[in-house]
């Protein structure tokens, strides 16, 4: 299953973060819109294959209090029934790229692909063109923008997975707003692969290797240009193309554009991949730790396994002084 939307790697890295749920990044004390629906801490976004991972406080997904226009498409939403007797759903989406033109969309086949505390991600088809796409649908604080939208719409790179619309409809309850983006749609990760010649006792070919990090390294080249941190590097957010090997970053629910001066929360990437500074509780970091990681998901596809399994922080920097 592709990664769009978040479960991780293994049940003996379970955490709770211990924390009193206010805004991170140095913003003010305002609950998430789960946490005030006592969901509790977790996270999404990515999609696919294998495990859990430490569950952990997504406050951090919404820019500091500026308040958002309600959509002037919200809630456009119908479905129907084509020839064939399928659904059809139509939207009054906005393109991702480009100027704000919200247009009509319709897709059908839709499926359930993913799903975590915060949202469920559907595979649907577009009844225009046929092509497969990915609906990520998360739970939107209509106060707030988000700051995965705002930063997908900067970006335009062959190996990052492309937003091509977006809409908000409306949840069951009253005020329930949900945005909806609407992603490439890829079939496998870089983790699925490497588990697959992992379990068969084998090692992952070298020319893949080099072709995945060669990828890898261009998408991070490419954001950091922005300013913008990815923050979640890890194999299950690496998708692939498996006719064509291309290699497309997902999941930016974490990322953020670093500012000189700002804080930033600490408690951010996968603990496997966790850069030391990170460990440390370090608030003023750079772009630096996606190097790290990258290079964490490099050392694995080497070994076929993690290079730092740690269970803890502490047993995590006790692995890391091992190693070097």
């Amino acid at each position: 299953m592709t990664r769009y939307l978040g479960k991780g790697r293994k049940a003996g890295e379970r955490g709770r973060r211990k924390a009193s749920h206010r805004r991170a990044d140095g913003a003010a004390s305002l609950s998430c819109p789960s946490h005030q629906k006592g969901a509790g801490s977790d996270w999404i976004v990515g999609l696919g294959g294998g495990g859990r991972e430490p569950r952990r406080c997504r406050c951090y997904c919404y820019e500091s209090c500026k308040p958002v226009q309600q959509p002037s498409a919200f809630g456009s939403m119908k479905v129907s029934r084509d020839k064939d007797g399928s659904k059809v759903t139509t939207v009054v989406a906005t393109p991702g790229q480009g100027p704000d033109r919200p247009q009509e969309v319709s897709y059908t086949d839709t499926k359930v692909i993913g799903n975590g505390s915060f949202g469920v991600v559907y595979q649907a088809k577009l009844c225009d063109s046929g092509e497969l796409v990915a609906i990520k649908k998360v739970l939107q604080d209509k106060r707030f923008k988000n700051r995965e939208l705002q930063i997908m719409r900067k970006l335009d790179h062959c190996n990052i997975v492309r937003l091509r619309y977006f809409f908000y409809s409306s949840g069951e309850k009253k005020d329930e707003v949900y945005l909806n983006l609407v992603l490439d749609y890829v079939p496998e990760t870089v983790y699925r692969v490497a588990r697959h010649y992992s379990r068969a006792k084998q090692t992952l070919p070298m020319i893949f290797v080099k072709l995945y990090m060669y990828q890898l390294f261009r998408s991070l080249a490419y954001i950091h240009s922005f300013g913008i941190c990815h923050r979640d590097i890890k194999p299950q957010n690496l998708l692939l193309d498996p006719d064509t090997a291309v290699l497309k970053l997902c999941d930016f629910g974490s990322a953020k554009q670093l500012v000189r001066g700002e804080p930033n929360v600490s408690y951010i990437c996968s603990r496997y991949y966790r850069a030391p500074e990170l460990i440390f509780g370090a608030t003023d970091y750079t772009s630096s730790i996606d190097v790290w990681s990258a290079g964490c998901v490099l050392a694995e596809l080497l070994l076929g396994q993690p290079i730092f399994p740690g269970d803890s922080g502490v047993d995590q920097l006790v692995e890391i002084i091992k190693g070097s």
